[in-house]
């Protein structure tokens, strides 16, 4: 598999492709058959018995098995093309003797980050298209308006504001490029930091779009996966162990790896556990919700509720915060055309009326 090919496929490999992937490997696991051999059949299904070799889950899932065949586990084959809160409870149920019921728990956790990962793709999608018709508007402005004025009123009879949009159209004009090179070297960085930024200043930053929507989609996730491993009755010091030796991400790596030591210095509940990191990690409520379930003796039926509660307040929570942005998106459209046109006004006259 090329480069091309392996980012294309990854890019389309979408969480309902996965969850049919891992509901035909349970149904081969329940019959009997090994992974090895379910790995096979999956790749004769899906390339119709080599009438479609190129297929795309197919060359996926031939990977995959070749994972297998060198020597890895059955969650380690997967780990390229599934994320980490979905491998780490497949890798858990595995080594418990009950591959099965990873992939089932799997199923669950997908079927929950493939919302929150639809609600933020529109999100970004609308924000980033306002935004940019924001500056388009305010760059059409300077380019269009700024040449006719110079040309009638001299720079002389502008004020202090004026002068300040002829500079800034300055700017546009002689280094648009480096403006381009500025603002994709700050989107950049912010991707860049989601998962790798730690620290008190990451702390800091959680609480602001994008690192905040980062949090949550990480936070319903890990409650979904305490979930699940609580219900196949992993010990939760294993469960977090799983987690954390199953994320790429150092920012979740950094939460799960106190959380790890205040369970291992003898905090049983977890809730206490989390709160004892102080990263207010998944979340402040969640931590008091949490707090209570351990206590309890049915946290089992409890903590599934919780966690399909958690997972719609999240999508919500995700909607709430792209509205918010939208609508900042347009008032900040709808201010700065309004700000232009009262300052250029006077020359505005000057130019195209007085003269």
């Amino acid at each position: 598999m090329n480069r091309l090919a392996r980012a294309i496929y990854k890019a389309t490999f979408s969480a309902q492709d996965r969850i049919e992937i891992y509901d035909d490997f349970r149904q081969y696991l329940l019959d009997g058959r090994g992974a090895k051999e379910a790995y096979q059949k999956l790749i004769d299904n899906y390339s119709r018995r080599g009438k479609k070799p190129g297929d795309a889950v197919a060359q996926i899932l031939t990977e995959c098995a070749e994972n297998l065949g060198a020597g890895f586990g059955l969650a380690d084959s997967l780990r390229e093309w599934i994320p980490d809160q979905e491998l780490s409870i497949i890798e858990s149920c595995d080594l418990a003797g009950r591959p099965a019921d990873g992939f089932v728990n799997a199923m669950d956790i997908a079927s929950g980050t493939g919302r929150i990962s639809g609600t933020v793709k529109s999100t970004v999608a609308v924000t980033a298209y306002l935004t940019m018709l924001t500056v388009g508007v305010v760059v059409m402005f300077c380019m269009m308006l700024v040449p006719v004025i110079i040309q009638a009123v001299p720079l002389s009879q502008w004020n202090g504001l004026q002068t300040a949009v002829y500079y800034f159209y300055l700017l546009l004009s002689d280094w648009w490029w480096a403006l381009l090179l500025l603002f994709a070297g700050m989107v950049s960085l912010v991707v860049w930091s989601l998962p790798r930024l730690t620290g008190r200043l990451r702390f800091f930053l959680d609480r602001f779009p994008p690192w905040s929507i980062y949090r949550r989609i990480h936070g319903a996730a890990f409650i979904m996966n305490v979930n699940a491993m609580d219900a196949a009755g992993i010990p939760m010091e294993r469960a977090v162990a799983t987690m954390k030796a199953s994320t790429r991400s150092a920012w979740l790596y950094e939460r799960l790896d106190a959380l790890e030591l205040a369970i291992s210095s003898g905090e049983k509940n977890l809730g206490v556990a989390l709160d004892a990191t102080d990263y207010e990690f998944p979340d402040e409520r969640a931590i008091v919700k949490l707090q209570s379930l351990f206590e309890t003796r049915n946290s089992e039926g409890s903590l599934k509720r919780f966690a399909a509660t958690w997972l719609e307040r999240t999508v919500s929570s995700v909607e709430r915060t792209g509205d918010r942005l939208r609508i900042v998106s347009l008032l900040l459209c709808g201010v700065l055309v309004a700000s232009l046109m009262l300052i250029m006004f006077s020359l505005i006259q000057k130019a195209f009326f007085f003269n």
